[in-house]
């Protein structure tokens, strides 16, 4: 359960990386001073530019933190929604359903937030 979230994370986070990346460019854009900004007109835009004056590569910069932390973040949440599944099922008359989805759910909701925060 635990590997399998680690891949999950690690997948996830690679193919996300480029939107979080150029995302947190433009949010961070107005902050700048304006002769610095880069003034994105859209994510596509946003994309291309790092593209063709920084490389392919560089949609991924940052990856290795990003990576790591939905690795984190999975492997805890989905091992720990599997398992609370199966002792709500185990110890209380419920059946599976919402009540035991939503349950689950909200243990693996607590405990992935309590890994992914110092």
């Amino acid at each position: 359960k635990i590997g399998a979230g680690l891949g999950a994370g690690a997948a996830g986070a690679m193919v996300g990386n480029p939107a979080d990346m150029v995302m947190v460019r433009m949010q961070a854009d107005g902050l700048l001073p304006p002769d610095q900004q880069r003034n994105y007109k859209h994510v596509g835009h946003a994309m291309g530019t790092v593209v063709k004056e920084e490389g392919v590569t560089a949609l991924w910069r940052g990856a290795g933190p990003t990576v790591n932390r939905a690795m984190i973040v999975t492997a805890a949440q989905m091992a720990c929604y599997d398992q609370s599944k199966e002792e709500i099922l185990k110890r209380t008359p419920l059946r599976d359903g919402p009540a035991v989805h939503m349950g689950a759910s909200l243990v693996a909701g607590v405990v992935a937030a309590g890994f992914s925060n110092p």
